[in-house]
């Protein structure tokens, strides 16, 4: 069916304003080529066609950084010390047969206790306090005390000790320090070495291991 006048005039706007979308793209699309290439072109060390505009002044100079301290002396530091030829690593082909014996055979059963609860002693000489810390975490005893927040737990810096704590970071704790602190903590049986048969230990040994409500902590 022909068309009037009036009707094509619609049409006829709107091929003129597709036209001029078409246009713009065009341009735009040619102004984001330029502006890609002078960016390569910079970053090839090629003139820019047009500077770029100065950077800001900064307020103030930037503070010098802090000289890096020096490494310790390899001779004054270890990164890791190797065990003695008549102990087992833990995480060595043995050290893993002997823990699977030990579970099936049911002298394990103290283990997820202390897993649970591993701690790692805050500093170089609280062996000692650390290894509390993880024995009263592990029986699920309530220290009564806040640690960090609303949190109540045993670490080693919190337990009632019967040393000053600036002594036990200088140079540890002994055995009578140590049953001294224990002992104001929980019900403890202390045995010293040579005054124990090797047949005596062994047989503790055994005990505590078939239990998750006592442990044995050896130095």
């Amino acid at each position: 069916m022909p068309m009037t006048a009036s009707q094509l005039e619609p049409l006829a706007a709107a091929a003129q304003a597709a036209q001029c979308v078409k246009q713009k793209m065009v341009s735009l699309c040619q102004l984001s080529v330029q502006q890609t290439a002078a960016a390569v072109s910079a970053s090839l060390g090629d003139k820019p066609s047009a500077p770029a505009p100065p950077a800001a002044k900064p307020s103030a100079p930037a503070s010098p950084a802090a000289k890096p301290s020096a490494p310790a002396s390899p001779d004054k530091s270890f990164y890791r010390r190797e065990l003695p030829p008549d102990l087992v690593s833990f995480t060595s082909p043995t050290g893993r047969r002997m823990f699977k014996e030990s579970l099936n055979e049911g002298y394990a059963e103290g283990y997820f206790n202390l897993a649970g609860n591993f701690t790692v002693q805050s500093e170089p000489a609280y062996c000692g306090p650390s290894s509390l810390a993880m024995v009263l975490n592990a029986l699920e005893v309530d220290p009564r005390r806040q640690w960090k927040g609303v949190w109540r737990w045993y670490s080693d810096e919190l337990l009632e000790s019967c040393r000053s704590e600036s002594d036990i970071k200088a140079s540890g704790i002994t055995y009578d320090q140590f049953l001294c602190l224990a002992g104001s903590h929980a019900n403890v049986v202390a045995k010293r070495g040579d005054a124990v048969s090797r047949e005596e230990f062994v047989r503790d040994l055994k005990y505590v291991t078939q239990h998750d409500d006592i442990f044995m902590v050896v130095s």
